[in-house]
């Protein structure tokens, strides 16, 4: 599954390029990044966030459970 790279790279003429750019690991970020002409220098992924709004009842469960089975 694809994930959400941030990327510091250089340019054929020594520019640094920042940016991001979505890749299934490092490996293919530097496929992709040498098909752009650019020299990987360091990279991070994006952090997921998970968030949680409140506790799912038990009736909510149910009810959900039942729904999708129909």
């Amino acid at each position: 599954m694809p994930q959400q790279f941030f990327y510091k790279a250089m340019d054929s003429q020594g520019r640094i390029v920042q940016g991001q750019i979505s890749a299934n690991n490092i490996n293919d970020l530097e496929v992709r990044l040498d098909r752009m002409g650019l020299d990987l220098i360091h990279c991070r992924t994006q952090k997921l966030r998970h968030f949680r709004l409140g506790k799912v009842t038990r009736q909510e469960l149910i009810t959900f459970v039942f729904i999708w089975k129909i």
